[in-house]
């Protein structure tokens, strides 16, 4: 309940920024990580519903159409024409080994392109995964495959996605941190807010909440906007920003509480 709490505020209240900013850091690394493990499990149940309703939307579509898919070492090669391309409604499947084809058409809001030594599926209008097969030694797809995976792919997907992407957040989002924690230097000595780095620190971890979950809200939406970005650092430094000046004035006290 705390956590949801401390969530709101942060997005709701200034003045929160003024109590936080000299509790203890390891206080603030626990929020974040909850924090970032919430966005993980909110944005990890669209990907793998994504990811399997894109196998079963192939695994109808395809048929017996589909040709047998075999990777060597990496590299794919099928006993067909390429590029063989199969066609949906919004959805393209698009296998060419050749180099010609490297993307999908951006009319299609989903697809799947297998190239010589990747795939890239297309989730939505503006979001693309590609995935390295470098790794694969062996494997051969077809219909009777095709069925078996998607049944251990409706088991799995969900918490595979949720391994894959929770160290990824964490790493990505420390990193933003990382790199305005000089702007929250400045901003520092810029107010004479007088905040030691621990202060600070803690601020920049809790303003990261705001353009999280704008970004968040953006992807389950599905809403396309270009100058995403610009919006997402114009938000985090306003919060940055504005938890700085609220410690104004403020008496450094002991950061044991």
């Amino acid at each position: 309940m705390i956590f949801f709490i401390n969530l709101w505020r942060s997005v709701t209240s200034f003045r929160f920024y003024k109590e936080i900013a000299f509790q203890r850091v390891s206080k603030s690394v626990g929020y974040f990580f909850l924090f970032i493990l919430l966005i993980t499990l909110v944005l990890s149940m669209k990907r793998s519903t994504a990811l399997i309703q894109g196998i079963d939307e192939v695994s109808k579509e395809l048929g017996d159409r589909l040709p047998e898919i075999r990777i060597e070492n990496g590299v794919v090669s099928i006993d067909a024409q390429e590029p063989f391309t199969i066609e949906e409604k919004d959805f393209i499947f698009i296998i060419d080994t050749t180099g010609k084809i490297t993307t999908i058409d951006p009319s299609y809001k989903q697809g799947i392109l297998l190239t010589k030594n990747k795939l890239i599926h297309r989730q939505s209008e503006i979001e693309t995964r590609e995935y390295d097969l470098s790794k694969i030694k062996s494997f051969t797809l077809n219909k009777e495959a095709t069925e078996k995976w998607k049944k251990v792919l409706s088991r799995f997907a969900f918490p595979f996605t949720v391994i894959f992407f929770f160290p990824y957040y964490i790493v990505a989002k420390l990193i933003h941190i990382l790199l305005f924690s000089l702007i929250a230097l400045i901003v520092n000595t810029a107010t004479k807010a007088n905040l030691k780095y621990e202060n600070l620190f803690n601020i920049s971890l809790f303003a990261l909440t705001p353009p999280v979950l704008l970004a968040t809200i953006f992807n389950l939406a599905g809403f396309p906007f270009p100058l995403f970005r610009l919006l997402y650092i114009v938000v985090y430094l306003i919060f940055l920003t504005g938890g700085i000046r609220s410690c104004k004035g403020q008496v450094i006290e002991s950061t044991t509480r």
